[in-house]
């Protein structure tokens, strides 16, 4: 993120830190916390008020989103192994796939051809 014209650097590491934050939460409110701020509101004045850390702050929306497209892609195609169990007793385990994953990717990805 550009240096924001901020009076302190205080809010200047918030902000950096938020937005770090939210892109591996992507929830406003818990990165908002870690930041230091105490009003979910605060961090929207910002937004509004700096146009560089709006950016940042999109940018750090679509890695977040990105990492969840990474993970729907993984369950849909890999599976997710799960434990099988017998009279109580752990017997091993199975892989199961996400077919709603796969077709909400695949309609995401191809909605000319997969949303009718």
């Amino acid at each position: 993120m550009k240096r924001v014209n901020m009076h302190t650097s205080t809010a200047q590491k918030k902000m950096t830190l938020f937005v770090a934050h939210l892109a591996q939460c992507g929830c406003v409110t818990e990165a908002a916390k870690v930041a230091g701020w105490t009003r979910r509101q605060s961090v929207y004045e910002l937004r509004n008020k700096y146009p560089e850390f709006a950016q940042a702050w999109d940018e750090a929306r679509e890695q977040y989103i990105e990492k969840l497209e990474e993970e729907a892609d993984r369950r849909a195609l890999e599976g997710v192994e799960e434990p099988v169990f017998y009279q109580g007793e752990r017997v091993g385990t199975v892989r199961r796939y996400s077919d709603t994953l796969l077709i909400f990717r695949l309609k995401a990805l191809r909605p000319e051809k997969y949303r009718g």
